[in-house]
């Protein structure tokens, strides 16, 4: 009986044991996979938020800073060139700084960390662009080849150019050198004036031409001494400036006066002028007058006054011509003498007031009073020029074509501002 009891009671124990060790072990037993799982999740997560970055290559940003340095270093530094050798390109140094700017701007985007390839690659673009832009400044040196002192640059030629725009509308560089048509000016009236503008050349311009007058020129302002063959017949002023005096043929020539601005003889442009018109008569004065042959001129402080409406006065011209080579003056009338040259009436001023025939004289006042002046205009002049002549003119009809105001407005302003109005007021006349 006990041993059954001991059997049953040894059975028991053990069942108990071996639930009890399972019942410990079974924390122990599922930790490690459920760990492991959180952990393998957990990687996931990381790497799906930080991705590995991609790889960087600065390559192309090296060798563009390599290509730069080399550019630079096949350069020389200079401000005109005249310094360097023909074989040998140089720059400006502005152009150098330029480059020497973008080059440090890609190296210290290399030192970036990490770098960005966006970055590495915006810099390589503009550093190839600075490297074109500089490339474009460089000039090869004009030294010479013999090592000797750089050629002064000076005066080699001499051009003028007519101010005035010739027959064809254009103006025109003038001269023995030039074509038979601008070769030799002409001048046909009285007291025609011509300017003649001077430019040149330099044995190192390459044909290219600057004005005398420009400081800014390789060699600064250029001084031309003006001469003319015959003073009789045309003078010239000391910046080119003609006026012709009688008929005959001139020649006007330039040359340069500073003797530092050129080497050997002088250089020197001349023009040929062919003048005529210059012996024959020209007017030199016209007067008004009226019929009874009384000055109504303005010269002579006269005032015509003219009563009623509709009513006529005619004005009449005393012209005088000068004779050059007799020294005389001779007179005409136009109230009996006709006219060897063309004349023209007309009126200024008022307009509402009067008219005039502009070929007779006559003038018919209108409805209104008023004041105007006449003016007389004959042609023939010196240097083809009208002479002209003004009458002054007074019309009473007893009516105005413009009635008197009947108010006053005032306005009063702000002193410390003007453009602001502060109180109108308007009074009845």
């Amino acid at each position: 009986m006990n041993g059954q009891f001991d059997r049953r009671f040894l059975k028991i124990t053990c069942v108990l044991t071996l639930t009890l060790a399972i019942a410990l072990a079974q924390p122990l037993f599922f930790a490690l996979p459920v760990s492991a799982s959180a952990a393998a999740n957990e990687a996931s997560a990381r790497a799906a938020a930080d991705p590995e970055p991609a790889p960087v290559d600065p390559a192309a940003l090296t060798e563009a800073i390599k290509d730069a340095e080399t550019v630079k270093e096949e350069v020389k530094p200079s401000t005109d060139g005249k310094d360097i050798g023909k074989d040998q390109r140089w720059a400006p140094q502005p152009a150098f700084n330029a480059l020497n700017a973008s080059i440090d701007r890609a190296k210290e985007v290399l030192k970036d960390d990490p770098p960005v390839q966006a970055d590495l690659d915006a810099q390589t673009g503009a550093l190839k662009e600075a490297i074109r832009t500089f490339e474009n400044a460089c000039k090869y040196g004009t030294k010479p080849e013999d090592g000797g002192a750089v050629p002064k640059e000076f005066v080699n030629a001499i051009f003028l150019k007519m101010d005035a725009a010739g027959s064809d509308g254009r103006k025109h560089f003038v001269g023995e050198d030039f074509d038979s048509k601008y070769k030799t000016l002409q001048i046909t009236e009285k007291g025609k004036t011509i300017q003649l503008n001077g430019f040149f050349t330099t044995n190192q311009s390459d044909g290219a031409m600057y004005e005398t007058a420009d400081d800014t020129s390789p060699t600064g302002l250029v001084a031309l001494r003006w001469t003319s063959s015959d003073d009789k017949t045309a003078t010239v002023s000391p910046t080119g400036f003609i006026t012709a005096l009688t008929d005959g043929e001139v020649t006007i020539r330039a040359t340069v006066k500073e003797e530092s601005k050129y080497e050997g003889e002088a250089p020197s442009k001349s023009v040929k002028i062919t003048i005529s018109g210059q012996s024959a008569e020209y007017v030199s004065a016209v007067q008004i007058i009226d019929a009874d042959g009384v000055s109504r001129s303005s010269k002579d402080d006269a005032e015509t006054i003219i009563e009623g409406k509709n009513k006529f006065f005619s004005f009449y011209a005393m012209v005088t011509w000068h004779d050059p080579n007799t020294g005389r003056d001779r007179v005409e009338d136009t109230r009996r003498d006709p006219i060897s040259s063309s004349i023209k009436w007309s009126i200024g001023g008022s307009g509402v007031v009067a008219t005039i025939n502009e070929d007779t004289g006559r003038l018919k006042t209108s409805e209104y009073s008023g004041n105007c002046f006449v003016q007389c205009s004959v042609t023939g002049g010196n240097g083809g020029h009208a002479v002209k002549d003004i009458a002054r003119v007074q019309v009473d009809t007893g009516d105005y074509a413009y009635k008197p105001a009947d108010s006053l407005t005032l306005s009063v302003v702000y002193e410390e501002f003007p453009d602001k109005v502060a109180k109108t007021q308007t009074c009845t006349l």
